[in-house]
């Protein structure tokens, strides 16, 4: 199971967190923005599903706190832009 997820799955809950952010999450689903809990920092890139990724924002969007969230979708990038470069 990726970081992304294992994440998102702990925001489900109110406590022990109050607000968590994801980076080029991996392994999402589209019930992983309704089940959140508390505020999210949800950057992914291109590698992840733009369907998932619009469903998960808009029920960002929905949220009482949802001031709070951040939001930035990478279209252009993708995972890889984190490995080392040789040379």
């Amino acid at each position: 199971m990726s970081g992304g997820k294992v994440a998102l799955i702990s925001l489900a809950e109110s406590e022990p967190f109050n607000a968590g952010a994801i980076v080029h999450p991996a392994m999402i689903a589209a019930e992983d923005g309704a089940n959140l809990k508390v505020p999210l920092g949800f950057f992914p890139s291109a590698d992840e599903p733009k369907e998932v990724i619009q469903e998960i924002k808009v029920a960002m969007d929905k949220k009482d706190w949802s001031g709070k969230n951040d939001y930035h979708y990478y279209d252009t990038v993708y995972v890889l832009f984190l490995l080392p470069k040789d040379g």
